[in-house]
């Protein structure tokens, strides 16, 4: 199934997601400020994201949201028509998170006339235009002393300086320095099979980007690109603009080399409530058909660096006070869990919400109890904080359907006035709530 088009219409919310922070390389997306005045919080603003923007559309490409720090490299490079180099996708580590990246990239072809093979292969291949994911980190791999790899989380640079103490270098990883033709990065992976990652040790990177875990670099090397981030959604994100950064242009396919980093200010971008008509018509059946439905949204939000959605598949529930009793169906939460598990391998997490009544009316109001708590006339809830026999089994049941909905976070409505009545009014007026 080809891939759904990659709309750029999200223009205000997106490039609202990553707001300036700090300050971008020299290049010919950008300029320095003619002096400190002129940029007195921070030296990436609205200008510099203006430049980028301006740079992006003189290529005729719609990167969303725009990176903080571009810059292009030479002349576009032709995947197809005369000219062509070609070109190949590496990921050298298999993972789910790397093969998503790889299909990402893959995938962007499939939206042009013109025909482009682009293999995913295991190491770069000479001669080709390599682009590689980066999707091993040092976090996740110390080279110890005693020359065996562990496993054991530890920053760079412990790792490094145990790197350096088994293989006899004495640079330290923020140095840089050759001692030969071979750098501390370069001799470790090629004697012991891991790596230290681009992103990480790229000591260009601002403060502001290494305080958040979602930040991620394209960079240019010799034999094409490298795509690399903090971790796995970040690495996705490297891939996803790389994919804005081919574009077809009179039926040849082009991609534009470029440096970038990028960091979000905004942690959570959580955008939509996917529960119109027609992406709710599947819900009940079979799940993956449900999928096929909800991926084109999901795959849109992704490619905006979204972290969140408000609720989908299901809409708001009134998550029942009686023991063992969960809400909706269970085709419908099996519908809502292959799409909540999708959207999370992508860094998007997502939201139900409910709210604390015990019960509605006319379905409850005979049960013991019901008659001495409050009853919000507008939308037929009980309210009572004295119950907390039946909030228990309330929150039994909402945490149970959560879990086989695959919800990552539950957003509770407490009520707090009745339409036209302000709080402070209604206290003096709501009957005690006694359990029986």
């Amino acid at each position: 199934m080809n891939s759904p088009p990659r709309s750029s219409s999200f223009l205000a919310i997106a490039c609202s997601c990553f707001v300036a922070a700090a300050r971008c390389p020299a290049g010919d997306a950008q300029q320095e400020p003619d002096s400190a005045a002129d940029h007195p919080r921070s030296s990436v603003d609205t200008a510099a994201l203006q430049r980028n923007w301006d740079a992006l559309r003189q290529r005729g490409l719609r990167l969303l949201p725009v990176p903080k720090q571009l810059q292009f490299r030479g002349e576009p490079l032709p995947l197809s028509g005369e000219g062509a180099r070609r070109a190949v996708v590496v990921l050298a580590e298999d993972s789910p998170r790397g093969r998503i990246a790889a299909n990402e990239i893959v995938s962007r072809l499939e939206d042009f006339s013109a025909k482009v093979e682009l293999p995913v292969v295991a190491a770069p291949q000479a001669g080709a235009y390599n682009v590689v994911i980066e999707n091993r980190w040092p976090n996740t791999t110390t080279v110890l002393s005693s020359g065996q790899v562990s496993d054991r989380p530890e920053t760079l640079d412990r790792k490094v300086s145990k790197g350096c103490e088994s293989t006899g270098f004495e640079e330290t990883c923020r140095s840089g320095e050759r001692r030969g033709q071979e750098t501390l990065a370069e001799h470790i992976r090629a004697k012991y099979g891991c790596s230290t990652n681009t992103f990480t040790r790229d000591e260009t990177v601002p403060a502001e980007a290494r305080k958040t875990d979602q930040a991620y670099g394209v960079y240019p090397r010799d034999d094409g690109l490298s795509l690399a981030g903090q971790g796995g959604v970040e690495m996705l994100y490297a891939a996803v603009t790389l994919c804005w950064l081919i574009e077809e242009r009179a039926g040849q396919v082009f991609l534009h080399p470029a440096a970038g980093v990028d960091w979000p200010d905004y942690k959570h971008r959580h955008m939509g409530s996917p529960l119109a008509p027609y992406q709710t018509n599947t819900v009940g059946g079979d799940p993956q058909a449900h999928l096929a439905n909800m991926r084109k949204y999901l795959d849109w939000l992704f490619r905006m660096k979204a972290t969140g959605v408000f609720r989908h598949t299901i809409g708001s529930q009134s998550h029942s006070s009686l023991p063992d009793k969960l809400a909706s169906t269970p085709a419908a939460r099996a519908c809502a869990k292959l799409v909540s598990d999708y959207g999370r391998e992508r860094g998007i997490v997502t939201m139900h919400n409910g709210s604390v009544s015990l019960g509605t009316d006319p379905e409850d109001k005979d049960r013991p109890g019901f008659d001495q708590m409050m009853k919000d006339e507008d939308r037929g809830h009980y309210h009572s904080w004295a119950r907390h026999d039946l909030h228990r089994n309330k929150a039994h049941n909402l945490a149970a359907f959560c879990k086989e909905c695959g919800f990552d976070l539950a957003f509770i409505h407490a009520n707090a006035r009745r339409r036209g009545v302000p709080p402070l009014r209604l206290r003096g007026r709501l009957p005690r709530a006694i359990p029986p």
